[in-house]
This record gives structure tokens, sequence and C-alpha cells, in this order.
């Protein structure tokens, strides 16, 4: 999609856009006045029927219970390893200039990042812009780069 004049053009960079949220993950290359996605993943929603993946057991004290690992846990665990290996892919294929993150958990997602790119990231928002428009996405990015 070609950029429209009002938003950064990107000109002399080849920029990598990650946004991501708690369990997708969208990769955008923006450079030359055109942003274009690359790549994306979703982790699935776990469905347990009634009983399934939780244990519980009555005792004195009332009922307790409770599996191994919550749902979240699984989720990070899983949003964790399909990142690492998708960042780790498209870096290498694109080979950015720059790297801008947008995500709710900024922190964490710059950790999960190659060693060797984490000095490139440009821009850090802190925002889930999963699943928006590029414009409105380069909006953000363009009111970050004013302040």
């Amino acid at each position: 999609m070609k950029i429209a004049q009002q938003f950064p053009q990107f000109k002399k960079e080849r920029a990598l856009v990650i946004l991501t949220g708690t369990q997708e993950a969208e990769f955008y290359l923006a450079g030359d006045g055109v942003i274009e996605k690359i790549e994306t993943f979703r982790i699935p929603r776990i469905r347990y029927s009634d009983k399934e993946g939780l244990s519980v057991r009555t005792g004195k004290t009332g009922v307790t219970g409770g599996s191994s690992k919550t749902t979240k846990e699984q989720y990070q665990q899983e949003f964790t390893a399909k990142f690492r290996t998708a960042a780790k892919d498209i870096v290498g294929r694109v080979t950015p200039t720059q790297i801008v993150l947008v995500s709710p958990i900024v922190g964490e997602v710059e950790a999960l990042l190659p060693v060797a790119v984490k000095k490139i990231v440009a821009m850090r928002i802190k925002k889930n812009l999963c699943e928006r428009h590029p414009e409105e996405i380069l909006e953000h990015i363009k009111k970050t780069i004013i302040k």
C-alpha cells in the first residue's frame, strides 16, 4: 500500500514495523513510501470441555484444584516460541535498517528479539494496534515522532 503524504514515508530506511498483542503479531515492511504486511500469526484460544484441563479435589478446607499451567502461561509460552522464530526468520529475510515496536508489552517483546537486532529498535509505542488499518498504525508512528 502506498503511504499517504501526511505520514512518515521511510524514504531512506527499510523499517520493520512489529505489532503485537498478547496472542498475535503482525509484521510490516515500510520503505520508499510503501508499507506492506509481510507476515502475521495468532495463537488460537484453547477451548476446554466441562472437565478437561481442570483437576479438582475436595477436602476439609473446601474445593481446591487447578492444572499445573494456567491458560495464560500456556499462551505466553506459545507466543514466545512462535514470535522468536518468526522474528529471526523475518529479520534474516528483509534486513531492516530500523525497527518500530508497537505493543502493550513493549519491554517483553523487545527482549524476545535477536540480540543483533535490538540496537536498531528506533521507536517503541505502548499500544495494541493489531488488526488495524496501516494508516491508523502510521498515524500513531507520526504522533510518536512529533513528541
